[in-house]
């Protein structure tokens, strides 16, 4: 991107599950974009907006770990519970979510 009239760059971010489908090519075909990221790394993107400042920083892995991990643990619960977070989806492949087909 250009800089505006006040001498800034503004930087631009592209988030999300098609990012993580698609990575370096968003860059490749955009070269204004200068971090691409998936749903996985959003913990990341302090580090990445600095990085990018030498070039565009791409974060777009599915980590075997789980980030859940560091989540306190609850107390007795009612029944079976589970953490799924809507930005990353499931694997149901329902015919509106693209998420299952970028693993």
């Amino acid at each position: 991107a250009e800089k505006r009239a006040d001498g800034v760059k503004p930087m631009v971010v592209v988030a999300g599950c098609v990012a993580q489908a698609e990575g370096a090519e968003i860059v490749r075909r955009a070269p204004a974009v200068d971090v691409v990221v998936g749903p996985q790394a959003y913990h990341r993107l302090p580090a990445m907006i600095a990085a990018a400042a030498n070039g565009a920083a791409i974060d777009t892995d599915m980590p075997l770990d789980s980030k859940f991990d560091a989540l306190p643990k609850r107390g007795k619960q009612a029944g079976p519970t589970a953490f799924l977070t809507v930005q990353e989806g499931c694997d149901k492949f329902c015919t509106y979510c693209v998420v299952p087909y970028t693993r």
